[in-house]
């Protein structure tokens, strides 16, 4: 769909959590100056089967090939499918932050991981767990902090504050300005969270 398009800078929002063979393939392939993909909200991935001895169909087979300037990835699936994402980081940036939940295997290569690039935890759903008394989550642009005491700060992706809340409330509902990865800290340590 955008495939060449080198004055793509921002990607718009892919919405979809049921892929299906060949949804996004190559979608931004060649995209030199988009630096961030959207959000990858399919909790699993789709699409490819057998034909014969070749495997047809990639959901999000070469999405980034060749997006030299991309350097973040969010994604929420778990498990690395049979093809579905080959070559999809090949030759992006040579170092960056991919976003994923904890239960993806680190696997690296222009097929996983891209080589070089720092992992980031996301806590994705509801009810992740800070510490033993600490819950959030997260429902449209809201984050919800259940059991911190003292101040709890949500920070974007680039460091800056963009909510903050003293009150002594058991729950606390701090708004975000977009869908996202933001950073929770509360004097019990630090959580990513991610807002779609």
């Amino acid at each position: 769909m955008f495939s060449g398009c080198t004055s793509l800078t921002n990607a718009p929002n892919l919405p979809a959590t049921t892929l299906e063979w060949n949804c996004y393939e190559e979608m931004f392939s060649g995209c030199t100056n988009l630096t961030k993909a959207p959000n990858l909200p399919a909790s699993k991935l789709a699409g490819s089967y057998l034909t014969g001895s070749s495997l047809t169909g990639s959901c999000y087979g070469g999405m980034f090939s060749g997006c030299t300037n991309l350097s973040e990835i969010s994604v929420d699936f778990t498990k690395w499918g049979l093809g579905h994402t080959d070559f999809w980081v090949e030759n992006v940036a040579p170092t960056g932050t991919f976003y994923c939940p904890k239960e993806l295997p680190l696997e690296y290569g222009v097929d996983r991981i891209p080589e070089g690039w720092t992992v980031k935890h996301i806590e994705v759903g509801v009810n992740a767990t800070l510490a033993d008394n600490i819950t959030i989550w997260s429902d449209d642009l809201t984050i919800y902090v259940r059991g911190a005491k003292g101040e709890v700060s949500i920070y974007d992706l680039s460091g800056k504050r963009v909510a903050v809340s003293y009150s002594a409330d058991e729950e606390r509902a701090l708004s975000v300005p977009a869908k996202g990865v933001y950073v929770v800290r509360t004097n019990y340590g630090t959580s990513d969270v991610l807002v779609r």
